[in-house]
């Protein structure tokens, strides 16, 4: 009995069992057929299979997805006039706030749909993207996408493309390739109807891109300081629809061909010159040549390979001129067009024979180009700056009167723009460079006047004060560089004009004034500027001895002669430093100093210098011998006789000490007519007389005598000479006469003793 109701119970429960599996199965199979239904009705998406992600592989970025033209549906309404998500990017944008902005225009590409209307703006979208990443600074992701962007069936974001490439390859000094994305620009641009500044903005920087360029063949230092190159925004201040109505707008003639390569040129009916154009998926060749045959032009290609030729071309211009064409067709693809009057000569810039052939044909076009520019766009505030690259370019080819010439036209026609104050500074340059002193003055005169906050003042006034120097009116020029010092602009400025004040004293004679101004220099001087700092102390040395401060002036050129001084400057320094010691009477010092100058060491113009030092040493403590031996060796390893006569001068001197007047009498004989007239020539015949009044001969040391006193010579050669002659007459017994001379000669050296002035003592140390 229990037996049975343990199975009646058991078959209960599989039963209930049975009952639950069943309600589940029933449960997922109700499901799977709403699912099904759903699918087809396109309630849910459809479900793929996906496998997941190997440790290796990364999720793609935002940037990658929309690089690859991902989609998601919306029916959120994002796209329409009132979206808030699209409202919200585009204040982000121009408030400048880039990084909200990318985020905000990243999420409106992705939600982009496949449909047609919505592929222009999502181009839209990805060129804002890419101008937020370039002002960010992410550099790669935004040239990846400007070259996406460039591809667009837009015209205007297509342009907008091309510029932004443009613009990174200026930023990377690579100017060729700017001017070439630039000319695809302007390409881009000229499928619409409508003018925009996006077109004046391509025209500018294609020039902009040719002037640097042409600059690096020359010049490593800065042009100019060009305006921003973030072009003209031509969405700006737009409404949603018409902005739609621009991206739309000559999209329809951007369409790929659908039979392959397709150029077709057309006049325009009443309109001179101008065309309309589509060379679509044709090569350069194929779209100057066919488009030359039309318009009467014969294109001739200049050094440009066949293999260039083939580099292929899209342009598809609702209205175009003929030499703009050429310009746009030939620069997309890197090559420049020359325009003649029947020809159009076609040029590769990088098949140059040489750089200054390259050089020559981009210079050459930078300034064509500039012209043009004037012509098109006669109201654009940019238009100086073009004026300013043309004279640069002159400058720099070393046309350096139709340089000044542009400068000097820039600065009086546009006394308002930026670059007019710095126009008026390289023309006043230049005319410097030409000995124009006068003109120079006059500039920089100007500059001052009307731009006296010109942040190059102080080199306004070192200019200034270098081109008063240069036409010797030189207490003009030390007032103007003292002025300079005293207002004190920056520490190098003060130094530079404390040298100019210093050197300009020093010139007109006022040596004292030079010391002081001298001093104040090499006080400022950073003594690791080796030529300045040697040249100051060697200037301040001659300043010191002129006024007989010898100790002073010979520790100026030793500190001088302890930098680095270049090796002609080094000679001069020991040089005056040896006279310095001569006049200390410190004559085994100056002896020692010379000995520093090796033979090989001495130029030409310093030998004579040399040896008459030498000489006077060798004088002054009894060596005469030594000396001639010296000087004879010298005398023959002379060439050039004006020189071989002015060692043989001290060697006169030499033999006159030596009382060897035969010996003097001759030699001064053979060298009185290679001798330069003046002081050498009065010399020798004062010696010339001596020696013949030594070897008994009046007569001839009166005919040699006479005739020089007649001319303008120095008070001392005048006494030697009136004591000569007072001799003379007196071995002739000619009482009169010589009782004249004497008194002539005694006179003359009183009448010197006047008129020097006491020198100073031999002490003090150099201040710095």
């Amino acid at each position: 009995m229990s037996k049975t109701t343990d199975d009646k119970q058991t078959t209960s429960r599989l039963g209930d069992v049975k009952m639950i599996i069943f309600q589940v199965l029933l449960g997922v199979n109700t499901l799977l057929i709403l699912l099904v239904v759903g699918v087809v009705l396109k309630l849910f998406p459809k479900p793929t299979l996906q496998a997941s992600p190997s440790p290796q592989e990364e999720p793609k970025t935002r940037i990658e997805l929309i690089k690859e033209g991902a989609v998601v549906s919306d029916d959120s309404g994002v796209f329409s006039t009132t979206s808030p998500a699209w409202r919200n990017a585009e204040a982000a944008f121009h408030k400048q706030d880039y990084t909200t902005a990318r985020h905000l225009y990243e999420d409106l590409a992705l939600k982009c749909r496949q449909a047609p209307s919505e592929k222009l703006l999502r181009d839209y979208f990805t060129l804002r993207i890419a101008q937020c990443l370039r002002r960010t600074g992410n550099m790669a992701e935004a040239r990846g996408l400007f070259e996406q962007v460039s591809q667009s069936l837009s015209p205007v974001v297509r342009a907008m493309g091309y510029y932004g490439r443009a613009a990174m390859d200026l930023a990377d000094q690579r100017f060729l390739a700017a001017r070439m994305n630039g000319c695809r620009a302007a390409g881009a641009l000229a499928s619409l109807q409508r003018e925009t500044p996006l077109t004046v903005d391509c025209d500018f920087l294609i020039n902009r891109a040719l002037t640097e360029k042409v600059r690096t063949f020359r010049s490593t230092e800065r042009f100019t300081n060009w305006p921003s190159d973030v072009p003209s925004d031509p969405f700006a201040g737009l409404t949603r629809e018409q902005l739609r109505e621009l991206l739309a707008e000559g999209s329809s003639r951007m369409a790929p061909p659908m039979l392959g390569p397709e150029f077709k040129a057309q006049r325009i009916a009443g309109r001179d010159g101008v065309w309309q154009v589509r060379a679509a998926e044709v090569t350069v060749e194929e779209a100057l040549n066919q488009f030359g045959a039309q318009a009467d032009r014969d294109v001739r290609w200049v050094g440009v390979d066949a293999k260039v030729r083939k580099r292929p071309v899209d342009l598809y211009c609702a209205e175009v001129g003929t030499q703009r064409y050429c310009e746009i067709a030939a620069g997309s693809v890197g090559l420049i067009s020359r325009f003649t009057l029947e020809q159009v000569l076609v040029h590769d810039p990088m098949n140059e024979a040489s750089a200054n052939a390259q050089m020559e044909l981009i210079a050459r076009e930078a300034i064509s180009a500039w012209r043009l520019f004037f012509l098109r766009h006669p109201r654009e505030s940019r238009v100086p700056l073009g004026h300013f690259a043309i004279a640069a370019i002159s400058e720099w080819r070393g046309e350096d009167v139709g340089a000044m010439r542009e400068y000097e036209l820039l600065a009086r026609r546009f006394e308002a723009s930026d670059v007019a104050p710095t126009a008026l500074l390289r023309s006043a340059t230049i005319k410097l460079k030409v000995h124009d002193q006068a003109g120079a003055r006059r500039d920089l005169n100007d500059l001052l006047d009307l731009y006296p906050d010109h942040p190059g003042i102080a080199a306004v006034y070192l200019l200034l004060g270098k081109a008063t120097e240069e036409a010797n009116q030189l207490n003009d020029a030390a007032l103007l560089y003292e002025r300079l010092y005293h207002r004190n602009f920056s520490p190098e400025s003060r130094c530079e004009a404390a040298y100019g004040a210093g050197r300009c004293h020093y010139e007109r004679g006022s040596y004292e004034q030079a010391s002081t101004w001298l001093a104040r220099y090499l006080a400022l001087l950073d003594q690791s500027r080796g030529l300045d700092y040697t040249r100051g102390y060697f200037l301040l040395g001659r300043a010191e001895a002129v006024q007989g401060n010898y100790s002073v002036a010979a520790q100026a050129f030793q500190r001088g002669l302890a930098g680095a001084p270049e090796e002609s400057e080094r000679v001069d320094a020991l040089l005056d430093l040896t006279t310095v010691r001569i006049n200390q009477e410190r004559y085994v010092m100056a002896l020692g100093v010379l000995q520093r100058l090796d033979r090989e060491q001495i130029a030409p113009a310093q030998i004579v210098r040399h040896v008459g030092l030498l000489s006077r040493i060798c004088r002054e403590i009894g060596i005469i011998d030594r000396a001639r031996s010296y000087l004879r060796m010298e005398l023959s390893r002379c060439e050039n006789p004006q020189t071989r006569a002015m060692v043989g001068l001290e060697l006169a001197r030499c033999h006159i000490a030596g009382r060897d007047y035969g010996a003097a009498r001759k030699l001064l004989t053979e060298i009185m007519r290679d001798l330069p007239d003046g002081e050498p020539v009065f010399d020798a015949s004062a010696m010339l007389a001596e020696a013949c009044l030594k070897l008994g001969e009046p007569d001839q040391a009166i005919s040699v005598a006479e005739p020089i006193l007649k001319r303008d010579v120095t008070p001392s050669v005048k006494r030697r000479l009136r004591r000569v002659l007072g001799e003379a007459w007196l071995n002739k017994d000619n009482y009169a006469k010589a009782t004249a001379c004497f008194a002539g000669a005694d006179l003359g050296a009183q009448a010197e003793e006047a008129t020097t002035a006491p020198t100073s003592t031999d002490s003090g140390e150099v201040s710095p």
